[in-house]
């Protein structure tokens, strides 16, 4: 029994050491550098942060490239059981946009701490790190990019801070050659209408400037609808959709995406009830009234039955 002893004595004794020498906690393992060597696709620099509350001194790794300023940020969240490696191949577009990006290793998981209890995740606990790495970084203009996982995570993360989050991309995984048609058929029939969205143009908009000028909003239609060019057309590009409009190009001068012409007729008539489904809504909407008709009754009657037991005491 005492050697035995003596064999393990030496094995705390050296997990102490190695924890001491590199701020590793005694209930987690990590992973060695030597492991990810050569590691075809991924040569961006680590980047590590264990400051985090919730971290209580694990080390958890992120990769963060691309100008601290951009307008744009990537937040990439990885799923189980993949790590930061899962994006290598959508990060240099991003970057080639002029966009930032983050993409950390969730505790447990690529270059980060690993705990040894599995007790040690939860949800809780998985979010509440999420939120204080975002915080930490002061992560704005976020462009939030989810995976498997990682979405049920990411996407309970704008309800706690909504204005640093811009827009969401859910990962689709492989799928058919007919589910893919039906990705780009959505895209050819709504990617005019969400342009349109956004209102009339500044210089046709008689509330705009106003608006701008009271305070009351804060960004234009113009420069909204621009922001939304911008941040899809690197997602179409990652999806391997094409967007239905032959003027669409970068321009390198502007820094951002020229794109072509909107069909404001169809947003007019749209908006005075002559829309293609204006007349179906408010059938719809009649056929509701029509059919709740016995609740009112039913209310009114109680109403009414009400009143009378009271007048009759």
């Amino acid at each position: 029994a005492k050697p035995l002893q003596t064999f393990f004595n030496k094995q705390r004794a050296a997990q102490k050491s190695q924890a001491m020498a590199t701020r590793l906690r005694d209930d987690a393992v990590r992973t060695s550098e030597s492991a990810f060597d050569g590691l075809p696709d991924y040569p961006w620099q680590p980047n590590y942060i264990s400051e985090l509350p919730s971290l209580n001194g694990l080390r958890m790794h992120y990769l963060d490239e691309g100008p601290a300023d951009a307008e744009v940020t990537w937040l990439c969240l990885h799923g189980n059981p993949a790590w930061s490696y899962l994006y290598r191949h959508m990060i240099p577009v991003f970057l080639a946009a002029g966009h930032r990006v983050v993409a950390p290793d969730m505790p447990g998981f690529g270059k980060s701490d690993k705990p040894k209890k599995d007790s040690a995740h939860s949800f809780e606990w998985h979010r509440q790190v999420l939120l204080e790495f975002i915080e930490a970084l002061d992560l704005r203009n976020i462009h939030l990019v989810v995976q498997d996982w990682g979405g049920i995570l990411g996407l309970t993360l704008p309800m706690a801070q909504p204005w640093r989050y811009e827009s969401l991309l859910v990962m689709m995984k492989e799928g058919t050659q007919a589910q893919q048609d039906m990705v780009q058929d959505a895209v050819n029939r709504w990617w005019w209408k969400c342009l349109a969205m956004f209102d009339p143009p500044d210089s046709e908009s008689p509330n705009s400037e106003q608006g701008m000028r009271w305070g009351i909003k804060r960004i234009s239609n113009d420069d909204l609808r621009q922001r939304f060019v911008d941040a899809t057309i690197p997602q179409a590009a990652v999806l391997g959709v094409s967007v239905p409009d032959e003027e669409l190009k970068w321009n390198e001068e502007r820094g951002h995406y020229d794109f072509g012409p909107i069909d404001w007729d169809e947003f007019w008539a749209t908006v005075n009830g002559n829309g293609p489904c204006n007349k179906e809504r408010l059938a719809t909407r009649v056929q509701a009234w029509r059919d709740g008709q016995w609740v009112r009754d039913a209310a009114m009657a109680s109403a009414q039955k009400k009143r009378e037991k009271e007048q009759a005491a």
